[in-house]
C-alpha cells in the first residue's frame, strides 16, 4: 500500500509547480519541492522481495547487479537477516510496480 501524502505537502507541491510555470522559481527549485515531498516507501519483507526477483526470472547474482547490490546482500534480505533501504528499497519497489522492462528499457524499445 501507498502512503499518501499530507494535504499540506500535497499543496506545497502544486504551488512550486505553479510557481515554476510561472517563471518565479529555478527548475532546481522545483525539484528541491518535488525531492522534499517524496516519501520512503513502505519496507518490503523477505517474501516479497524475493517473489520480485523470481517474477523477473533473474537468477540472484544478476538480479543483485541490475540494482547495483551484492548477491550476498540479496541473499540476506530474502532470508530475512535485513532489509533493503534508500535507493535500493525505491528501485525495487520500482521493479515491483512497473517491471524491469519499465525501468532498464530505453522508452523506444518498449
Amino acid at each position: 500500500m501507498r502512503k499518501r501524502k499530507s494535504a499540506l505537502v500535497e499543496r506545497l507541491l502544486d504551488e512550486g509547480r505553479q510557481w515554476h510555470r510561472a517563471g518565479w522559481i529555478s527548475d532546481e527549485d522545483r525539484r528541491g519541492y518535488e525531492i522534499d515531498g517524496m516519501q520512503m516507501p513502505d519496507p518490503l519483507l523477505p517474501h516479497e522481495v524475493r517473489a520480485i526477483r523470481e517474477r523477473e526470472s533473474l537468477e540472484l547474482p544478476h538480479f543483485a547487479l541490475l540494482i547495483a547490490t551484492t548477491p550476498r546482500r540479496l541473499r540476506r534480505w530474502e532470508q530475512g537477516f535485513g532489509r533493503p533501504h534508500g535507493p535500493a528499497l525505491r528501485l525495487l519497489h520500482l521493479v515491483r510496480d512497473r517491471g524491469l522492462h519499465a525501468i532498464f528499457l530505453p522508452a523506444e524499445l518498449q
